[in-house]
C-alpha cells in the first residue's frame, strides 16, 4: 500500500534526522581521536614557556611556544621525520597518532648555520631522540605547530604559564596524564 504524503514526509524527516545524528557522532569520534593524539607530545628541549596560543593562525595551530637555551633539540613525539623547511627553519614530522607537526625555530637566523641534522627524511623517530645538535648552545624561541588534516581538533594542551615564567624540561608531557582522561 502506498504511503500518504504525510507518512512519506514523516519517514523522510526521521531518516534525515538519523543521518545528521550519525554525522555528528562520527565527527565527535574523530575529535576524540585527535584529542588522544595530544597525549603523545612532549617538550623538545629545556626552556621557559612563552605562551600557548589557542587560536589557529594561517591554517596552523600553535601547540606550545618555548624560549630555549640548548645544544640539542629532540623529537617531541614518536613518528616519522619528514624533513626541514629551510626557509621557515621548521623541522617537519608526523606523529604515530597522525598529527602533522612542525617544530619552528624563530628569530633572526635562529640556527646560525651551526646545527647538524642527526636524522634523515623518512626516518622513524622516537620521543626524546636528538634531531639536531648545535656546535655550541643556542638561545632562541621555538614553537610546536600542528597543521594539515587534523587541524580542526579542539584539544588544548594544558601547560600554561601561571604568574610569570614557567620552566619546562625536555620530555615533559604537553598534556599531563592526570588531565588525559
Amino acid at each position: 500500500m502506498a504511503q500518504t504524503f504525510w507518512e512519506k514526509l514523516k519517514t523522510d524527516a526521521r531518516e534525515f534526522g538519523e543521518g545528521i545524528k550519525e554525522g555528528f557522532e562520527k565527527e565527535a569520534l574523530k575529535q576524540q581521536e585527535a584529542t588522544q593524539n595530544y597525549h603523545d607530545l612532549f617538550a623538545w628541549a629545556d626552556g621557559s614557556l612563552i605562551a600557548l596560543p589557542e587560536k589557529p593562525e594561517d591554517g596552523q595551530k600553535n601547540l606550545l611556544c618555548l624560549h630555549i637555551h640548548t645544544q640539542r633539540i629532540c623529537a617531541p613525539c614518536t613518528g616519522i621525520f619528514e624533513g626541514v623547511d629551510a626557509q621557515t627553519h621548521t623541522l617537519l614530522m608526523e606523529s604515530d597518532g597522525g598529527l602533522e607537526l612542525g617544530l619552528r625555530m624563530e628569530g633572526e637566523n635562529p640556527c646560525k648555520g651551526l646545527g647538524h641534522l642527526l636524522v634523515k627524511p623518512g626516518e622513524k623517530i622516537t620521543q626524546g631522540q636528538p634531531i639536531i645538535e648545535f656546535e655550541q648552545p643556542v638561545e632562541m624561541d621555538s614553537r610546536l605547530i600542528e597543521f594539515g588534516k587534523n587541524n580542526q581538533s579542539q584539544a588544548k594542551p594544558t601547560v600554561r604559564p601561571q604568574n610569570g615564567v614557567q620552566e619546562v624540561r625536555m620530555g615533559d608531557r604537553i598534556l599531563p596524564n592526570d588531565e588525559a582522561e
